[in-house]
């Protein structure tokens, strides 16, 4: 799963998916890049959700690939 630099600070609703089962989780982050980070530590060290934890313990991590849905403004 490679996150991609230029998303940090952006905002918006993302992706994670499990490319061998289709499995998807799909969230929002006011700064994505460090929330894909974040989900990528829970993974391994498998403490994520069941669903996405237990694909990531069959498949391993090269079976996922992050994105964005669609990027949003923040009002702060």
């Amino acid at each position: 799963m490679e996150i991609q630099t230029n998303l940090r600070y952006k905002s918006g609703i993302y992706y994670i998916k499990c490319i061998s089962n289709s499995r998807l989780y799909i969230g929002s982050s006011k700064d994505i890049y460090n929330r894909l980070h974040q989900h990528l530590h829970k993974l391994k060290s498998n403490k994520h959700f069941k669903i996405i934890q237990n694909s990531y313990n069959k498949y391993g991590i090269d079976n996922f690939k992050c994105g964005v849905i669609e990027f949003c403004n923040v009002d702060m």
